[in-house]
């Protein structure tokens, strides 16, 4: 909604525009969440129409993806068709075997609350059994107050909250939202892992 069409304009390739066999929409792979329901405006902050874009901080949303992608690919080169599918293969393997690890280290927080800076995370927190009960930010997109953030800080110390999700945009150090964002997130597999291993440790109260 924001910079995809402009770089779609700027291309100059009418192969990937909407509507050519270039363009491929990720979203159709999943069940969005977090559809608005009636009109959408910036007055409600950064809320998008089609639902909750982070969808691939969930791995079964982007195993879904990476067979969408797959299958486009294969449409378009098919003489490379089977080097494609076995890429596809040899990703779902490694993917199912770390989310059952993953799953394996979350489940003793399964409805585990936490706080989020923006609303980033529901797609992870659905299949990771977490509830986000509050974001630091009062609206998507906009700063907080102070008065916000003390209501915030309030919450947290009365349910005993021990965890802020919160983004690298935000401070570096903090959780990764996309591949390469960390040190250590080169691959879609390694930015899961990561982020289970930090979500962990912060949860036992060693962060």
């Amino acid at each position: 909604m924001g910079w995809a069409p402009v770089l779609l304009k700027n291309a100059r390739n009418a192969r990937v525009l909407p509507g050519s066999p270039g363009y491929l929409d990720a979203s159709q792979a999943i069940t969005p969440l977090e559809i608005p329901q009636g009109p959408v405006d910036r007055s409600m902050g950064d809320v998008h129409p089609g639902g909750n874009p982070h969808f691939l901080l969930d791995p079964h949303s982007g195993l879904a993806v990476a067979r969408l992608i797959a299958d486009r690919l294969a449409e378009l080169r098919p003489e490379k068709a089977d080097y494609f599918r076995q890429r596809l293969q040899d990703f779902a393997q490694a993917l199912e075997k770390g989310m059952k690890e993953w799953e394996a280290e979350l489940a003793p927080w399964r409805g585990a609350q936490v706080v989020a800076d923006h609303n980033m995370w529901p797609y992870f927190a659905d299949h990771y059994g977490l509830q986000v009960v509050a974001f630091l930010e009062p609206k998507p997109g906009l700063a907080p107050t102070t008065r916000h953030l003390g209501d915030v800080v309030g919450k947290m110390k009365a349910e005993q909250i021990k965890v802020v999700l919160s983004s690298p945009y935000f401070a570096p150090r903090h959780a990764a939202h996309q591949v390469g964002s960390r040190p250590g997130t080169d691959t879609y597999l390694e930015l899961m892992a990561y982020n289970v291993k930090e979500l962990v440790t912060a949860l036992r109260g060693e962060r």
